[in-house]
């Protein structure tokens, strides 16, 4: 009677520490999954790359987004002029850097500083100057992107 009990009690204690396990361990995606853009900056000590494979954008739809996040002014610059994108104000001051605007752009998937004619051949580009960060989401047709746009539009009027 007593080794059944000892047995119950380890079934138990080994059910409830693979939970905690499963639910504890880090979801990554392995780097040949990742995207190009993630896999170019994710060794730079001064932008903070990231992939999200099927990010939720609504009910329906889920996407790749590679976000990169600058860690100083410099790596901020350095992706301002990578992805070709203006200061907010028209002017390279820090200020105007650093202010409270959000730029959504096409971008091509070849070349970030571009726009490709083809529309199915571009990204969404979010970049946020305030926060030094750009999202681009990995897009397949006009429909998704009009449904980041839509996405990106409710975050902002709710905040």
């Amino acid at each position: 009677m007593r080794k059944s009990w000892i047995i119950t009690i380890l079934l138990c204690l080994f059910i409830i520490v693979s939970g905690i396990v499963a639910v504890r361990w880090p979801r990554t995606v392995p780097l040949s999954q990742c995207s190009e853009l993630y896999r170019h900056y994710a060794d730079n000590h001064d932008i903070h790359a990231s992939f999200i494979k099927d990010f939720r954008i609504n009910d329906t739809l889920a996407l790749d987004v590679t976000v990169l996040k600058a860690t100083t002014d410099s790596a901020w610059f350095l992706l301002r002029d990578d992805f070709n994108l203006l200061p907010p104000s028209g002017n390279n001051s820090d200020t105007s850097a650093k202010s409270r605007t959000l730029q959504i752009q096409l971008v091509s998937k070849t070349d970030t500083k571009t726009k490709d004619p083809d529309p199915e051949k571009n990204d969404i580009l979010v970049a946020s100057a305030q926060e030094q960060t750009l999202l681009v989401f990995n897009t397949r047709n006009q429909s998704e992107r009009e449904a980041i746009i839509s996405f990106k539009l409710i975050e902002i009027s709710t905040h």
